[in-house]
C-alpha cells in the first residue's frame, strides 16, 4: 500500500507540473555542447522544451511558473544508458522508475530473450525514460527471413537492430545491405568469424563490450582497426561495470564503496549481501573468484583498447548492462562513468558520451543531449559538480522529464 501510494503521489506531482511553465533559478549549467560552466543562470521550460536561458531578471514571467530554486547547484542533460535489458514485464514499473530516479532519461534496450514488440506494447508507465527498442537478430535468423524481419521492424516501429549473433558472413552481408536500403541501424555484439576491417566498413554502428579488438587474430592490427573505427564513426559501448560485477572484481570490500551501494534501498542491499554469502558458501571463496581470475588478462586488454579508442577520439557510449550483483538499473550508470574516470578518461568526455554522443547515435542531436534553447528539457539537478569529480553523480536531487518534476529521494522511498 505504501509503495502504491507514494508512486501515485509522485505521479500526481508530475501531472500537476506537466502543463505548467518551469523555471530553474540561478543554477550553474553544464551545457555539454561546450566544455564550459554557465554560472548562476536561469532556465525557462514550457511544454517540455527549453525556451530561454538567461539571468533570472531577464526572463519574461507571469507568476504562474513553477520555480525551482537551484542556487549553488548544477544542471546538466539527463543521462542515456545505451545498454539496458528489460527482461520481464512484471518488473517494468520498478526498472523504469529506477532509471528516472538515477537521472537516466533515455535508454537503449538490448534484450536477447524477450520479444520487444510485446514489451513495447506493455509500456504504459507514466514515470519512465524515453525507451529505444530493438529487433534481436541471432544465429537462428536466415537470409530467407530478412524480408519478414524488416516487415516486423517497420510494423512495430522498432528503433534499431541489435545483432546478438549471426549464422555466417553471407547472412551478415545481406543484413547490412538491406539495413542500408531501409535506413535502419544495426549494432550489438561483434559478428564472430567476420574480418574486423569488413565489419568496421560495413555500416555496423556500435560494438558492445569492446569485443574482438584485442583478440589474438586482431591484436596485430589494433592500430589500423582503431583508425577504421574512427574514420567510419563506429561507436563503442564497453559496459565495464558488467564485467566488474559479474567477475566479482570488487570483492571482498570495494563493492560497498560503489555509488550504487550508497544509493540503493536497504531491501536491495540486504538481498545482494544474502546472495553473495550464499554463492560463497555454495562454491567456496576460491571457486567464487575463479572465473574472474581466468578473465582478468582479457579485461586488462579491454581497458587498454578502450584508452586507445579514447586517445584516438573515437565515439564512445556509456552503457551499464545491469545484470550482476550490486548493480541497479539507472544507478549502475554512475559506477560505469566513475570507472571511466579512474581509467583516465576526462570527465567532460564521459559526460558528453552519456548525453550528446548518445543523441548523435540516434540522429537526435537536435532534440536532446545538451542544455540549449529548443531542446527537450530532459534535465537533472545535482548538488555537486560531476565535471570536478565523477562521484558527484551520486548527488542527483531532481529530475525533469517530459515537463514533469521528480524528486530522487521520493522516488527511492517508494521502493523501500
Amino acid at each position: 500500500m505504501k509503495k502504491t501510494l507514494l508512486i501515485l503521489i509522485n505521479l500526481m506531482i508530475g501531472i500537476l507540473s506537466s502543463g505548467q511553465k518551469i523555471v530553474i533559478k540561478n543554477v550553474n549549467i553544464i551545457p555539454i555542447n561546450q566544455n564550459i560552466l554557465l554560472k548562476n543562470k536561469s532556465v525557462l521550460i514550457e511544454n517540455g522544451k527549453i525556451i530561454k536561458i538567461d539571468d533570472f531578471k531577464n526572463l519574461d514571467l507571469d507568476k504562474t511558473e513553477k520555480i525551482i530554486n537551484a542556487k549553488n547547484k548544477f544542471l546538466m542533460p539527463g543521462l542515456a544508458d545505451m545498454h539496458v535489458h528489460l527482461h520481464e514485464k512484471k518488473y517494468l514499473d520498478t526498472l523504469l522508475l529506477l532509471n528516472i530516479a538515477a537521472g537516466v532519461t533515455q535508454i537503449r534496450v538490448m534484450n536477447s530473450d524477450v520479444n520487444q514488440a510485446e514489451l513495447k506494447s506493455a509500456l504504459n508507465q507514466k514515470i519512465k525514460p524515453t525507451v529505444y527498442f530493438s529487433y534481436i537478430f541471432n544465429k537462428k535468423n536466415t537470409v530467407n527471413q530478412i524480408d519478414s524481419i524488416f516487415s516486423d521492424i517497420n510494423k512495430n516501429n522498432l528503433d534499431f537492430i541489435k545483432l546478438f549473433s549471426v549464422q555466417d558472413e553471407n547472412t551478415f552481408d545481406q543484413l547490412m545491405t538491406r539495413a542500408k536500403q531501409e535506413n535502419k541501424t544495426v549494432c550489438g555484439h561483434y559478428p564472430s568469424g567476420i574480418p574486423m576491417s569488413k565489419v568496421l566498413k560495413s555500416g555496423f554502428k556500435s560494438i558492445e563490450h569492446l569485443a574482438t579488438y584485442a583478440n589474438d587474430e586482431n591484436i596485430g592490427n589494433l592500430e589500423e582497426n582503431i583508425k577504421l573505427t574512427q574514420e567510419n564513426k563506429v561507436y563503442n559501448c564497453p559496459t565495464f561495470d558488467f564485467f566488474v560485477t559479474v567477475f566479482n572484481y570488487q570483492y571482498p570490500n570495494d563493492y560497498r564503496n560503489r555509488l550504487t551501494y550508497q544509493k540503493a534501498p536497504k531491501s536491495y542491499i540486504d538481498k545482494w549481501e544474502k546472495e553473495l554469502k550464499e554463492k560463497i558458501e555454495k562454491n567456496s571463496e576460491t571457486k567464487f573468484l575463479e572465473s574472474g581470475e581466468n578473465y582478468k588478462a582479457k579485461f586488462e586488454k579491454q581497458k587498454s583498447v578502450f584508452k586507445k579508442l579514447y586517445e584516438n577520439k573515437c565515439l564512445l557510449l556509456v552503457g551499464s548492462d545491469p545484470s550482476g550483483l550490486f548493480q541497479l538499473s539507472g544507478f549502475s550508470m554512475h559506477d560505469e562513468m566513475l570507472f571511466w574516470s579512474k581509467l583516465g578518461i576526462d570527465n567532460y568526455t564521459i559526460l558528453k558520451s552519456a548525453t550528446q554522443t548518445s543523441s548523435q547515435f540516434f540522429n537526435q542531436q537536435d532534440k536532446w543531449g545538451t542544455v540549449e534553447i529548443n531542446k527537450d528539457a530532459d534535465l537533472i539537478i545535482l548538488s555537486k559538480n560531476p565535471i570536478e569529480d565523477m562521484r558527484n553523480l551520486s548527488t542527483v536531487e531532481t529530475i525533469i522529464k517530459n515537463g514533469n518534476i521528480y524528486s530522487q529521494k521520493e522516488l527511492l522511498k517508494s521502493l523501500k
